[in-house]
């Protein structure tokens, strides 16, 4: 007989808005670091990838809408309902994690190009575990766990993104 998933809650963390914080923190350093390596290859360069035939890129309303609000709120509804698929299969959390992390990853790659592959793949493992470690406790919990990070993650790439192209 198999054991239902999410039976006995673990302690959580004392905060759910500071492990919130800290998972953005951990999910977002090496896109962090990546862009600032960027930075300083195109300034020593002299090359500003943002100029396109003139124009500056900045990310538009909906750019921002879509980025801030309906990819994490659309990521983190098939999280949900994938880590729940994958968890009546496998029983360890962290591959799991790291499974759904690597598939993420690849999407991005299909999306946006291979550059994206290692910080979706970083970033998706920490809100895959928030996800797990906060659902044992609610449903509620466990999404906003993984939604919360992800969204701070794409305002603050993009409020990067926008100061570059100031």
């Amino acid at each position: 007989m198999q054991e239902p998933l999410y039976t006995t809650p673990a302690p959580l963390p004392r905060s759910f808005w500071l492990y919130s914080l800290g998972t953005a923190l951990l999910a977002l350093s090496p896109t962090l670091l990546a862009m600032g390596l960027q930075l300083v290859v195109n300034l020593m360069n002299h090359v500003n990838p943002m100029a396109v035939g003139g124009a500056y890129l900045r990310p538009g309303a909906m750019e921002i809408l879509g980025n801030v609000l309906l990819a994490p709120l659309a990521e983190t509804a098939v999280l949900a309902l994938a880590v729940t698929l994958l968890r009546s299969r496998i029983h360890s959390a962290l591959a799991v994690s790291l499974l759904w992390a690597i598939v993420w990853g690849l999407v991005h790659v299909y999306l946006q190009g291979w550059f994206k592959f290692l910080p979706a793949v970083w970033g998706f493992f920490f809100f895959t575990r928030a996800y797990q470690v906060w659902r044992e406790h609610s449903l509620p919990k466990g999404f906003a766990a993984a939604l919360l990070p992800h969204m701070l993650v794409n305002t603050a790439l993009l409020a990067v993104v926008f100061v570059y192209a100031m």
